[in-house]
């Protein structure tokens, strides 16, 4: 969120190689910040933004609201994709070219039932997960022949704002 409170990773070598900007998914400048940090190639992109509904995690398909999940989507799916669409040139200019989505356990269609304690509810992020883990899925298959890697994982449950 904050380039200058993120100690750890600040703390990271070689400071030479590392570059830490701060990038907002929901705003189309993604390229000029990027180009402003004097950033000429990507070896790992990770997808790391993500948000859920005001009341998290109550949030039940049956109660949707449409614009609660349409503000989760523009930030968690289509925001991912553009800032992956974003990074696709610098990215190229990489021998590793690999994109890392982190998604969730509450994605996932197969193994959702239980997850987290939960088997509905959630429904504005599990939907916007499961849509960009697809998103992902897309990239990899378009980019096959072109030596890029797209993976969508689940660290678990993470204690963040919104997994605490």
């Amino acid at each position: 969120r904050s380039p200058a409170s993120a100690k750890e990773l600040q703390s990271l070598e070689p400071k030479s190689k590392l570059k830490v900007v701060e990038l907002d998914v929901s705003k189309p400048e993604l390229a000029e910040a990027l180009r402003k940090a004097d950033v000429e190639h990507l070896d790992f992109l990770i997808n790391n933004a993500g948000i859920s509904s005001p009341n998290h995690p109550n949030d039940p398909i049956l109660n949707a609201d449409a614009e609660v999940m349409k503000s989760v989507f523009d930030v968690n799916v289509v925001g991912t994709v553009m800032v992956t669409n974003s990074c696709l040139p610098l990215l190229e200019k990489s021998a590793a070219k690999c994109v890392v989505n982190v998604s969730s356990q509450l994605a996932s269609i197969e193994h959702c039932f239980g997850i987290q304690g939960k088997y509905g509810g959630v429904c504005s992020y599990r939907l916007s997960r499961a849509a960009n883990n697809m998103a992902m899925r897309c990239f990899a298959g378009e980019l096959r022949e072109e030596g890029f890697v797209f993976v969508s994982m689940s660290p678990g449950h993470v204690d963040t704002d919104m997994g605490s």
